[in-house]
């Protein structure tokens, strides 16, 4: 993980550990979740709405949106980022947690 990365999610307060995945180091992060019948859904700490031509947020740009699961499929998801949020981060191999509603979260 690069420090942009550890910079954007300790500045918006967001968990994340990472793993090692066989082959490699996997990053998890665990946002924070609001959800509707059955549906979660969170502001993603990379996707902006607006994105220059040079592929750099602008300033004011909003965060998107990212909604997942029903039911019982709580747990490790496939991020939805685009492009643009991947390359201006660096992202590689990484994954979103979604938690139960009322799951609290703890580190030991």
């Amino acid at each position: 993980m690069n420090s942009k990365i550890e910079k954007r999610l300790h500045d918006l307060g967001i968990w994340y550990r990472e793993e090692y995945d066989g082959s490699m180091n996997r990053l998890v992060i665990y946002p924070e979740c609001k959800y509707r019948r059955d549906t979660a859904y969170f502001e993603c700490p990379f996707c902006v709405n607006k994105y220059k031509l040079n592929g750099n947020p602008y300033k004011y740009a909003k965060p998107v949106i990212h909604t997942h699961g029903r039911g019982d499929n709580w747990g490790e998801r496939s991020p939805h980022c685009s492009t643009q949020a991947r390359d201006q981060y660096g992202l590689k191999c990484y994954s979103f947690h979604i938690l139960r509603p009322n799951f609290t979260l703890s580190f030991k």
